[in-house]
């Protein structure tokens, strides 16, 4: 394999996903990037991220030999520390690792049927995913990049998101009277506020 094109394709193990965007790109607001397609891998399991390190280590080693006082020291690495988003929820305790595409990964079921609906892969469901670590040069950056291939949802977890409402909480058992939505009864006045 020709040095400036180290590319290795790896299944991980599982996996809880955080802000999947499978079926739409994206862009944080007010970035200057591309839209991609793109998923965080939430980690707990130490031998899932050393299958990860192993492949980076790979690439390294391909890339600048086997003396690792050789190798540079990455200015974003692949694997990271959840603890330091642990204002974010699933992350705490977790070590993981952000994948991104160009093009739309292809997102199946636990049976390898393509998944069509964007709701059914939810940030907190646990899946596993196909990806490739690959070397990159590219406007003065080096490192180890990650590319999204697939994505396999596996089974159902707790939601990260605020999850649904609890319709009995929210609206009880008093319903308004038939009128109540007649806009006869609203009044037109306004308070100072201009509300």
């Amino acid at each position: 394999m020709a040095k400036d094109k180290i590319n290795i394709q790896l299944t991980t193990d599982v996996f809880r996903i955080s802000f999947p965007h499978l079926f739409k790109p994206y862009a944080p607001k007010g970035s200057a990037n591309e839209p991609k397609y793109s998923c965080d891998m939430l980690f707990t399991d130490k031998a899932a991220v050393e299958k990860i390190q192993k492949a980076c280590a790979q690439i390294l080693t391909q890339k600048f030999g086997s003396d690792k006082t050789k190798w540079p020291k990455l200015k974003y690495p692949v694997i990271k520390d959840g603890n330091e988003k642990e204002n974010i929820t699933g992350y705490e305790g977790t070590k993981y690792v952000t994948a991104r595409s160009n093009s739309q990964p292809t997102v199946v079921d636990r049976d390898k049927q393509e998944i069509l609906e964007e709701r059914a892969v939810y940030a907190g469901a646990y899946c596993r995913a196909q990806i490739s670590l690959y070397w990159y040069e590219m406007a003065g950056n080096k490192g180890i990049g990650v590319g999204l291939n697939a994505v396999q949802f596996v089974k159902d977890g707790p939601s990260f998101g605020a999850g649904k409402v609890n319709v009995n909480a929210a609206f009880g058992d008093d319903l308004p009277d038939d009128g109540a939505d007649d806009p006869a009864n609203y009044g037109n006045e306004t308070d100072d506020t201009g509300f």
